[in-house]
């Protein structure tokens, strides 16, 4: 035999120390560190208006989203609408486990039980909110959404084309087809205060037919109905609208195109919005959305989301004295009158009309 290759002895009871080594290993494994794998990731599932979660897709200097990824380890997945029926619908599919939405059907989520209330003690920043807004997302003793930031509305013009004190919404005028308006029932909220009714989001029957059928003589004057900014820069940019409703941000952006417009705030009562975000009924994440909150409520991040919405994130303070934000129309009227008022559903039944025309 060739050296050191001699023959190998059996050592008695060889089994059985293989099979204690084989255990003594397994167990060696199950109590190593559990940071050698990495840590289950959670999903967080989202409905939103464009702008709410940006991951850099609309442009690599919008993204929220991946840091927020890294910092907590749940996934964000966001389904996106484009208008409070598209909302509601995806919303009472289920499967989903927070929504950001404006107070325009946020009561409607509330009385259709879609969404639940709010855990305040785990938003570290609510009462760093603006009490105005916090007010918004309050109904029936419950906080049932948190504010993001709130929005005024105003007229844009382009200032080369559009001089003077020029009625706007005129059928018969020289801007009629050429005026944009943002396609929602909550138009006839606007039509209301032309009308000097005193609550535009309480109106009875009478109040509501009189604001509807105002908003259909105006449609003449309005070319086109938008949804989202795209929109609405694309017809001030192209010419097809030389006047319109839209946010302060529209005109900032139109401006850095080289595209003349000028942006003001009616001198009296007019509208705004306020974005909440809700938890839905059916949530199974929730300590992804409580830090989704922190996430989005923190100075940097919400002044990120309020420039990409043109608005005015929710920490700062407000001063609203002639914007009426968005209320959901209910039947009960809030005063004297009881529940003879018209409901947002309604409202939408009515706004679907006026576009079907």
């Amino acid at each position: 035999m060739r050296p050191g290759r001699g023959r190998r002895r059996r050592v008695a009871g060889g089994g059985v120390l293989r099979r204690a080594l084989l255990a003594a290993l397994a167990a060696a494994a199950l109590a190593a560190p559990a940071s050698s794998a990495a840590p289950p990731r959670e999903p967080l599932d989202l409905v939103s208006y464009p702008g709410f979660v940006e991951d850099g897709s609309t442009h690599p200097s919008l993204d929220w989203v991946h840091p927020f990824e890294r910092a907590t380890g749940c996934d964000v997945r966001n389904r996106t609408v484009r208008s409070a029926t598209e909302l509601l619908e995806v919303v009472g599919r289920g499967g989903y486990d927070a929504v950001a939405t404006y107070t325009d059907v946020s009561l409607v989520l509330v009385g259709g039980k879609e969404v639940q209330p709010v855990d305040v003690g785990r938003v570290a920043r609510y009462r760093a909110l603006a009490p105005q807004l916090r007010a918004a997302g309050r109904f029936g003793g419950d906080v049932w959404g948190v504010p993001q930031l709130r929005i005024e509305h105003g007229l844009l013009v382009r200032s080369d084309l559009v001089h003077g004190g020029a009625d706007v919404w005129s059928p018969a005028g020289r801007l009629a087809g050429r005026v944009a308006d943002e396609d929602t029932p909550m138009v006839f909220a606007d039509a209301a205060l032309r009308l000097g009714f005193r609550n535009p989001y309480e109106l009875d029957r009478r109040q509501f037919e009189a604001a509807v059928r105002l908003a259909g003589r105006q449609r003449a004057a309005v070319g086109t109905y938008w949804q989202n900014d795209l929109d609405v820069l694309a017809d001030f940019t192209g010419g097809a609208a030389v006047a319109g409703i839209a946010p302060p941000r529209i005109a900032s952006l139109l401006r850095a195109d080289s595209v003349p417009v000028r942006w003001q705030a009616p001198a009296g009562r007019h509208t705004g919005r306020i974005a909440l975000w809700m938890p839905l009924a059916g949530a199974q994440h929730l300590d992804c959305f409580y830090r989704w909150l922190d996430w989005t409520l923190s100075p940097a991040v919400s002044r990120q989301i309020a420039r990409r919405l043109g608005g005015v994130a929710a920490d700062r303070p407000v001063d609203w004295r002639n914007v009426l934000p968005w209320q959901t129309p209910r039947q009960n009227c809030g005063d004297s009158r009881g529940s003879v008022c018209v409901d947002w559903f309604d409202w939408s039944d009515a706004w679907a009309a006026l576009r079907s025309d």
